[in-house]
């Protein structure tokens, strides 16, 4: 695990000449004026129309690899090229390390005494796949799926995710096509201690599905579930309390949306980046397990959490 507060922070604000200076850049032979200018411009090209490059481009230029300079000597070791960095996200999706990773943190944020239970927060997430059809295939990925929101077509995957709903950290997570509705998860996302659980109104009717019904835990469990604004039919003092209600109701459940807020804005990841789902999934248990230790430190619990088991 990494101690957050030993993490050499000074490190990561060289700046961008003193790490030209330990880099010794290939001298390259240029003859003629003119062949140093389409020499740059060819760079320039490739840079603006290969995303690829420029994400490798920014890796190097990070603060990140900057601030590695301890454990990596850029002057005598070699950053891992793409194959290596490939066989090595192999090797975690054939062990199943991503979800490893994330029940470890799960249970570590529990042993700590940081996640509260008898209650959940349920709601899933769209993440976008790429929808052109020029590869070797000519298709699309056959595990991706197009959904509807409002008035807008989505294609790619969900995440459900399933919050503990006092501290907010995330305990369980699952992904499906983007067709499959919210509300077939539900059962997977309950926890066997919960007597209480949370949704938006995507998650209406819940208790009559055939999984909760039928299961002797699930069809105990009491479903706070949001109405849709158009339902209420209440009038005067009726409506005011209604409305208080659904307040209430959506203060709880707005736990689960700071940590997809988390991992598609704070970490970047809204988008799939493999095909299939379960590549992409075993990517998001390590986001969701990150996105713990962001609130975990975010909330001043640092301490806490390594001393569970130092």
């Amino acid at each position: 695990m990494i101690d957050f507060y030993s993490f050499p922070l000074d490190d990561l604000l060289a700046s961008e000449a003193e790490f030209s200076r330990r880099i010794t850049w290939p001298a390259i032979k240029i003859r003629r004026s003119g062949d140093y200018k389409r020499f740059k411009q060819y760079l320039k090209n490739a840079q603006n129309q290969d995303e690829k490059l420029q994400k490798k481009i920014s890796l190097l230029q990070s603060s990140m690899f900057r601030g590695l300079k301890q454990a990596v000597n850029f002057l005598e070791q070699q950053v891992p090229d793409a194959t290596t960095l490939l066989h090595f996200r192999h090797l975690l999706e054939e062990h199943a390390l991503g979800k490893a990773l994330f029940d470890d943190i799960r249970n570590r944020l529990d042993k700590a005494g940081l996640i509260m239970h008898g209650g959940s927060v349920v709601d899933a997430t769209l993440i976008s796949a790429p929808s052109s059809t020029k590869n070797k295939t000519g298709e699309r990925d056959p595990e991706m799926h197009s959904t509807k929101k409002g008035n807008q077509w989505h294609f790619g995957m969900k995440v459900h995710a399933g919050v503990d709903a006092g501290s907010g950290y995330v305990h369980t997570i699952t992904g499906t096509g983007a067709n499959v509705h919210d509300v077939t998860q539900t059962h997977a996302l309950i926890r066997d201690d919960d007597e209480v659980g949370y949704g938006d109104s995507g998650y209406l009717g819940v208790e009559k599905r055939a999984e909760i019904r039928d299961d002797e835990h699930l069809s105990k469990v009491d479903f706070r579930i949001n109405k849709r604004p158009s339902s209420t039919k209440a009038t005067g003092i009726g409506k005011v309390f209604e409305k208080y209600l659904e307040r209430r109701k959506s203060s709880t459940r707005s736990k689960v949306e700071h940590v997809f807020q988390i991992v598609k804005r704070y970490f970047g990841c809204h988008k799939a980046a493999y095909r299939g789902i379960a590549k992409n999934m075993n990517k998001f248990f390590v986001l969701f397990g990150c996105a713990n230790l962001v609130m975990c430190i975010r909330a001043g619990r640092a301490d806490e959490f390594t001393d569970c088991w130092a």
